[in-house]
């Protein structure tokens, strides 16, 4: 049963999903996210054979899979687990098995001569015997559907450049931006890991400054980054002069301009030592 075998690919599928990336992901996701949800939701709520003609059935399939995963991206916006391609596959997988069992429920407590069974040829008996309006119709359907879809596959051919930005972050212990007072002797080294993601669509140059109540004390880099890569690193200085609440601040710098692009600062206790 056709079914069944969606279960199953659902659950060879999800796997792959998560765990590749690009074209195959995006071939992958065709299949997993335009055609299964609405499928299944199609045979859960018309679970018998005269409901709709194969051609109807597949352009709702087609149509309601679209809904169906808008509506779950809404739904996990307003949830801890936010919109991301694992709880978006998993949500939608579970969707697909749900909907799966509700229809095999229904589909056994029918009489067999009125399930909802895919045969071929596919319903062309069907089609012909359809009257003209219902014809139109499914085409108008299948149109649209295809016509979504298409729109989709070009979202992911052509992806839309994104805001251009870096970051500048002062990681805590626990490996997570944060901020965090520093103790330190007069003469003691301080250290303090920071980390950098580049946003910029292209290659970066970074440096950073680092200032204690504005007179520069250590400097990092020049290091470079791609799109979407990161930096991570332990700047280490000397605590110079005692006094609290002195302002370290660190200030990012893209080599091919002269100001600061970003800057971070945290506050510094320095006691005298002995």
């Amino acid at each position: 049963m056709e079914l069944v075998l969606i279960c199953f690919l659902t659950i060879i599928v999800l796997p792959l999903v998560l765990l590749t990336t690009g074209v195959l992901r995006a071939a992958l996701g065709l299949l997993f996210l335009l055609f299964m949800p609405g499928y299944t939701f199609v045979a859960a709520m018309l679970p018998r054979r005269d409901s709709l003609n194969p051609v109807q059935r597949l352009a709702l399939s087609l149509g309601l899979s679209i809904a169906i995963v808008v509506f779950t991206g809404f739904v996990l916006g307003y949830t801890p687990w936010r919109i991301q391609a694992s709880s978006m596959a998993i949500s939608i997988a579970l969707f697909i098995v749900i909907c799966s069992a509700f229809a095999l429920y229904r589909r056994r407590h029918m009489p067999e001569c009125d399930r909802y069974a895919i045969r071929l040829p596919l319903g062309l008996a069907g089609w012909k015997g359809s009257s003209r309006a219902d014809r139109i119709l499914s085409i108008v359907l299948v149109l649209s559907a295809l016509t979504a879809v298409g729109f989709f596959i070009y979202s992911l051919a052509m992806p839309k450049e994104g805001e251009r930005y870096s970051v500048l972050s002062v990681l805590g212990s626990n490996g997570v931006a944060g901020e965090y007072d520093l103790k330190a002797l007069e003469g003691e080294k301080v250290r303090v890991t920071l980390e950098v993601l580049n946003h910029e669509h292209e290659d970066i140059s970074y440096h950073i400054a680092v200032s204690i109540n504005g007179d520069k004390v250590q400097e990092v880099g020049p290091f470079y980054l791609s799109h979407a890569g990161r930096w991570e690193g332990e700047v280490t200085f000397v605590a110079l002069k005692a006094g609290k609440s002195q302002k370290v601040e660190f200030q990012l710098f893209k080599d091919d301009g002269g100001e600061a692009y970003r800057a971070v600062h945290l506050w510094l206790d320095v006691e005298e030592a002995g």
